[in-house]
């Protein structure tokens, strides 16, 4: 999928940072899309892609008649 970094979130620490404590100021990454974690939490926009994808093609047929 191209993810660079898969443990370690762009936004402070990526350890307890999450919401509102995640600003410009503590960002710690220059390309979000290389990252599965936005900040402790919420996967990033190239995360959410892939899961959006993956539930398109191997959920979406089956609920369909």
């Amino acid at each position: 999928v191209g993810f660079e970094q898969t443990l370690q979130a762009c936004c402070g620490t990526g350890l307890v940072e999450m919401g509102p404590l995640c600003n410009a100021i503590d960002l710690k990454c220059t390309d979000a899309s290389k990252y599965v974690f936005w900040d402790a939490v919420h996967p990033t926009q190239a995360a959410y892609r892939v899961i959006a994808n993956l539930y398109s093609q191997n959920v979406l047929p089956h609920l369909v008649d």
